[in-house]
């Protein structure tokens, strides 16, 4: 009788634990899914308004003023560190994700 009951208690922990394992895989499977989603899709302000407010609210917080250049060309997103004032342009590597990363380190610093 007592070695049954041990033998039982094993195989129940064994089951839990594969049952656990399935559970973060199929979570960690998933996290990388919508993560490559949100890198591949393009940050648009003009169609998407969460994007337009999310860029209005990193330009807001970064408390620069849009300038004009020798040229007559607007100097607005140049002053943040971007190579040109093409915001799609310069998301398309890095897509929402790098929108939703740049929205979380404003929040971060204040």
């Amino acid at each position: 009788m007592y070695l049954i009951v041990p033998f039982r208690q094993q195989l129940m922990s064994l089951h839990t634990i594969e049952d656990l394992t399935s559970c973060i895989l199929d979570f960690q499977a998933n996290m990388i899914r919508v993560t490559y989603r949100k890198k591949t899709s393009i940050v648009d302000p003009e169609a998407d308004q969460s994007h337009a407010a999310a860029l209005g609210s990193i330009w807001s917080h970064s408390h620069l003023k849009e300038e004009v250049d020798a040229n007559g060309h607007v100097f607005k997103w140049r002053g943040l560190g971007f190579d040109t004032e093409d915001i799609v342009q310069e998301f398309s590597e890095v897509g929402v994700l790098g929108l939703e990363c740049l929205v979380s380190r404003q929040i971060q610093l204040g």
